[in-house]
């Protein structure tokens, strides 16, 4: 299977990004974020535990330092997020959205 490199984002217009952070917001994403990272975390232990048991110390201590890696760093995630709406939609549809 062919790596295919996705285009890079272009920089939305402002407004457009500020309708999309206030869809975000209506749809209270970044605690969803916030949940998603632990349970995809376990998630993922999970998997590997089914292959090879043996592994499950150091799964355990790895999946900590995921974690906590990935916490707090959800207004970053949001703002990917919004930047990717924003160069989905026009302003006016995520207005209208809004």
């Amino acid at each position: 299977m062919r790596n295919r490199r996705r285009p890079a984002l272009k920089q939305a217009a402002p407004a457009a990004i500020a309708a999309a952070k206030e869809i975000l917001a209506m749809e209270e994403c970044e605690r969803d974020v916030r949940h998603a990272v632990p349970n995809l975390v376990q998630q993922t232990k999970d998997v590997l535990l089914q292959n090879n048991l043996n592994y499950q110390k150091d799964l355990n201590e790895v999946a900590v330092v995921v974690a906590q890696s990935l916490a707090g760093r959800e207004k970053e995630i949001g703002d990917g997020m919004a930047q990717v709406y924003a160069n989905e939609f026009t302003e006016q549809e995520l207005k209208d959205i809004s």
